[in-house]
């Protein structure tokens, strides 16, 4: 009795903080970049555990997605994921065009430090943003 229960325990403390595969058919949810995220709403569940990810599907959304039979539920998922997969690739783009502006900026302080010349000096400007320019070409 006392093995059986140290083997439990061992099995309990070994599942914590993984997730599941099945959990993306029964709760409609999924792990993005180490996050477990509903599908439906878009919620980061916190807690990488069943029984959090149960409550959520329960509370939430079980009433709208008990009926779904096994294809529809996996035509549903697909098709969120795909929703969420389109959403990261279009922020992923945007952090990309955020991070080349910082980098442009940076080279155009470099550049005005090394001068020691104002803000305003127009032809300083003029070539390091034509150095950003080549820059961001190069790294394409």
């Amino acid at each position: 009795m006392a093995m059986e229960s140290i083997t439990k325990k061992k099995k309990i403390a070994e599942e914590k903080g993984k997730f599941n595969i099945q959990w993306t058919e029964k709760y409609f949810v999924s792990e993005l970049f180490g996050n477990i995220i509903c599908l439906i709403c878009n919620d980061k569940i916190s807690v990488c555990k069943e029984y959090n990810i149960k409550r959520h599907y329960a509370s939430k959304h079980e009433s709208e997605y008990q009926t779904f039979n096994e294809e529809r539920r996996k035509t549903k998922i697909e098709e969120l994921t795909k929703a969420i997969r389109s959403q990261q690739a279009s922020l992923q783009k945007h952090v990309v065009k955020t991070g080349t502006c910082t980098k442009g900026s940076y080279l155009i302080a470099e550049k005005l430090a090394e001068k020691g010349k104002p803000l305003v000096d127009g032809e300083l400007i003029k070539n390091a943003l034509s150095l950003l320019l080549i820059s961001t070409v190069q790294t394409r």
